[in-house]
């Protein structure tokens, strides 16, 4: 596939991004006055920038007007390369794989639902014993589920609220796929 380059929204002249999920920076001389209030300028040089990640994401930090914001970098290929997010839309990875920024062949705007049903086909979705916030197993919801004792008494044995007691026993939770 071959890269192309278009401006990252908001920050024309600043930055580009690249339908492969790369930023650079715009090679760009700046005037800026230093603290004594005289005009100096200087040469920004034109590169690919380097990108960080959490929680499977990749981040780029830009700076506007001396402001740095943080900045996920499938938006900024969506927003340059598609056009805004609708209302009631979100970002989609089609492949699953959250490192993969490239267009068109894997990000797209969709609904909720839509991005929901991609993980759950890509075998990404977090759900049960698989969410890295889990307290609970399969076999304790088993457990739980079949008990008699209070929830109250539950929820300390298991160290989780009454309310998520309950929605496993009325199945609201922990729901089998």
């Amino acid at each position: 596939m071959t890269e192309v380059w278009k401006s990252v929204v908001g920050y024309e002249g600043l930055y580009e991004v690249s339908n492969l999920g790369r930023v650079r920076s715009v090679a760009r001389t700046v005037r800026q006055l230093n603290k004594i209030g005289k005009p100096r300028t200087y040469s920004v040089r034109g590169r690919i920038l380097k990108t960080r990640s959490y929680d499977s994401y990749v981040y780029i930090d830009l700076a506007k007007d001396g402001k740095l914001t943080t900045c996920m970098v499938h938006r900024l290929v969506l927003l340059a390369f598609v056009g805004p997010c609708p209302d009631g839309m979100e970002t989609r990875h089609l492949d699953g794989n959250k490192q993969n920024n490239s267009w068109p062949k894997n990000l797209a705007w969709g609904t909720h639902a839509q991005n929901e049903q991609d993980k759950k086909q890509n075998g990404t979705y977090q759900y049960g014993e698989k969410n890295p916030r889990a307290k609970l197993t399969v076999e304790d919801v088993a457990f739980i589920r079949k008990s008699k004792e209070t929830a109250r008494a539950l929820a300390k044995k298991f160290n989780v609220s009454q309310n998520n007691i309950f929605l496993i026993k009325h199945n609201h939770t922990w729901q089998e796929w």
